[in-house]
């Protein structure tokens, strides 16, 4: 490759790799996209969202900061759709590097097919005996294998996250008895979340 001198008293030159600054021009570019396209989630995702599910993450969820929000709906309204949509618009605009998906055992499968299929997240699944808690940024654990695991509960109370998405929340209740709080570990689990 032939590089050109740079003029006298000057430490630039116009020898570099043309691919590499290619590169970087598309990096900026993409991490800047959502400065002009307050929506890029949606034209950059594998869905089409229904009116009810875009004013709940654009209207709702993306102008609270920071959120702390329980998304609750009727079955068939598509939370998942919409917490998608939020974790990848948060992913976008560079808000977003650690993320942990809680869900009940029967849908961790279902959250990693659907967050890479429809959104192009890519997460590993938390397994037995892991220190995936730390080592991987975006992450889809077994609601009861936090909950029942002391050694993983107390990795998890360690650990810090960007977003934090239970879905079946309802599931990590506690009970009043003879005036008594008595809690359940899924309870604790959503302390400590």
């Amino acid at each position: 490759m032939e590089t050109t001198a740079s003029a006298p008293g000057t430490h630039w030159t116009f020898g570099a790799d043309g691919a590499d600054f290619r590169l970087a021009a598309e990096a900026l570019r993409i991490r800047m996209a959502g400065l002009h396209d307050p929506m890029l989630a949606v034209s950059s995702s594998d869905i089409q969202p229904l009116p009810h599910q875009i004013r709940a993450v654009y209207e709702e969820l993306l102008p609270r900061t920071p959120l702390r929000f329980l998304l609750a709906d009727d079955p068939g309204a598509g939370k998942t759709v919409m917490a998608g949509l939020y974790a990848k618009e948060l992913i976008l605009r560079g808000d977003l590097a650690r993320l942990l998906i809680v869900a009940p055992g029967g849908l961790v499968d279902q959250w990693q097919d659907e967050l890479s299929t429809k959104f192009g997240i890519h997460t590993e699944l938390l397994g037995r005996g892991d220190d995936a808690l730390t080592r991987h940024p975006m992450l889809v654990a077994r609601m009861d294998q936090l909950a029942r695991d002391d050694e993983l509960h107390a990795q998890l109370a360690r650990s810090e996250w960007d977003l934090v998405i239970v879905d079946e929340a309802h599931r990590m209740s506690a009970n009043w008895w003879s005036g008594e709080l008595r809690t359940t570990k899924r309870y604790r689990l959503g302390q400590t979340l």
